[in-house]
């Protein structure tokens, strides 16, 4: 199973993108799964360069961004999962199973926070690729400062906007062959040939 990590600033349009590619019968997306990175940061043992793969489920199971999943799992991993990469794409396989794609050749992670953790994603995952997307930082302000969550005032939003575009821009620099940028109002205005850079 290839692998499309998209990230970005939220409200960038990384949910938009996902489910434009998504929508290809051979790609699954799941919702955001900001879990992948954190418990791999808070049960990793730097020092013996260990994982404990079962504790690492149960606490999957109890966070709740997993939750929103909706995916029931067992209490028993399958014998052939022996890695913590292994064990995400075990999952994203049994959620392929519920939503009615068993066996997706590529899985779409549209969770905005991929473009900071990106140097650990592409240790974990070395097949995979990313896509950076970019919406105008004034776009981004009037869509977010409405909301309950997050910056509410435009300095804050313009604050917003730029630390997480900047992450995104350090993971193109640092991977270039890995990461591509999408602009948002490109994908909004001209979907079929942005997709296409999407796929090559």
């Amino acid at each position: 199973m290839k692998l499309i990590f998209i990230g970005g600033c939220g409200r960038s349009g990384t949910t938009f993108l996902g489910a434009m590619l998504g929508a290809h019968s051979a790609c699954l997306c799941t919702p955001e799964s900001q879990f992948k990175t954190d418990v791999y940061k808070y049960l990793y043992t730097a020092k013996e360069k260990t994982l404990d793969i079962p504790e690492a489920m149960n606490t999957i199971k109890n966070n709740w961004r997993f939750k929103i999943w909706d995916l029931a799992l067992g209490a028993e991993l399958p014998q052939e999962v022996t890695s913590y990469p292994g064990l995400i794409e075990w999952i994203v396989r049994m959620y392929g199973r519920r939503v009615g794609k068993p066996d997706p050749g590529i899985w779409i992670d549209h969770t905005p926070e991929n473009r900071k953790h990106a140097d650990l994603l592409f240790d974990l995952f070395p097949e995979s690729k990313m896509i950076h997307i970019i919406r105008d930082g004034r776009a981004v302000a009037a869509s977010i400062m409405p909301l309950d969550w997050g910056a509410n005032t435009i300095d804050r939003a313009a604050h917003y906007w730029q630390t997480r575009v900047t992450q995104g821009l350090a993971a193109e620099s640092f991977s270039k062959d890995r990461v591509i940028r999408v602009k948002y109002e490109e994908l909004a205005r001209e979907p079929e040939e942005t997709l296409f850079l999407c796929w090559h």
